[in-house]
């Protein structure tokens, strides 16, 4: 399984806000086993973003982590 990951790091009146995106590149053996097969969702392609770009909030949900 070979996954490529996008992290995009927003800040914004003194909070940060943080999305982790995975889009798999290629399934390997995990194509075979029915586990993995009901989880996988459809690939959405997330737009170019660059240092300094306006992002536009579509929708929200706030989590609370503790490690």
């Amino acid at each position: 399984l070979v996954e490529n990951t996008t992290k995009i790091v927003a800040e914004f009146d003194g909070f940060e806000f943080i999305n982790t995106y995975k889009i798999i590149a290629e399934e390997g053996f995990t194509k075979y086993l029915e586990e993995y097969k009901s989880k996988k969702k459809e690939d959405i392609q997330l737009p170019d973003v660059k240092i300094g770009d306006f992002l536009y909030i579509e929708n929200k949900d706030i989590k609370e982590k503790y490690t």
